[in-house]
This record gives structure tokens, C-alpha cells and sequence, in this order.
């Protein structure tokens, strides 16, 4: 009787240490297996920060959109619409291009990839 206590006491012991041991692991790093590689640059990019990964996996999809809201360039500029639109939400605008400015910031998104910007 006291050896199965003691077998008992033991595997409790051990289950509490493995359940410690697994919730003091890092979690997961964000993968590029969520988006679609373009060119030899990774769906996710280059950045290292997790949530830019995430939204660059994001900006990286090619799987068709069903049932987008449609919606105005206005309604995106509407200060009052700021908490609406999330990265995840399914939406078709149609607007036009005044003017083009090149330059600014390289985006992490195509690996800061000059060859790799739209024109």
C-alpha cells in the first residue's frame, strides 16, 4: 500500500512539473505557411516583430475574398470609422489614383524588395 502511494505521489508530482515546464515555454513562432511566398520572400516578410508578421501574412493572401461589404474611400478616411475596419475584414472599394510619389518606406511584407513594389 505505501509503495502505490508513493507511486501515485510520484506521478503527481511529475504532472505538475511537466504542465509547469510546457506553460513557461515560448510560444510559437508566427509561421509563413499562413500566406503565399511571392517571388523568394516569405509570406510573412522580413520583419521579425510578431504582430507585423501576422499582418504581413495578411497583406500576402491570394485566396479569393466571397462576400466582400462594400464600402467608400470616404467611409475608410471617416475618423468615426477607425475601430470598423480590422486587417481580417472583407471589403471592396473601388477608387482612382490622382498621383504617384515613389520612394518612402521599404515594405517588410515583400522583404524590403525594390523589384518587388508595386508601379
Amino acid at each position: 500500500m505505501k509503495n502505490a502511494t508513493r507511486l501515485i505521489l510520484l506521478m503527481l508530482l511529475t504532472l505538475c512539473f511537466l504542465s509547469t515546464a510546457q506553460a513557461k515555454r515560448k510560444p510559437k513562432t508566427a509561421t509563413c505557411a499562413g500566406g503565399t511566398p511571392y517571388r523568394n520572400c516569405p509570406a510573412c516578410g522580413k520583419t521579425t516583430s510578431k504582430p507585423h508578421q501576422q499582418l504581413n501574412l495578411l497583406k500576402n493572401r491570394d485566396a479569393a475574398v466571397t462576400n466582400p461589404q462594400k464600402i467608400t474611400v470616404q467611409e475608410i478616411r471617416d475618423p468615426a470609422n477607425d475601430q470598423v475596419f480590422t486587417p481580417t475584414k472583407k471589403v471592396w472599394v473601388t477608387g482612382f489614383v490622382a498621383t504617384i510619389d515613389d520612394g518612402g518606406k521599404q515594405e517588410t511584407c515583400n522583404c524590403k524588395r525594390i523589384d518587388l513594389r508595386a508601379r
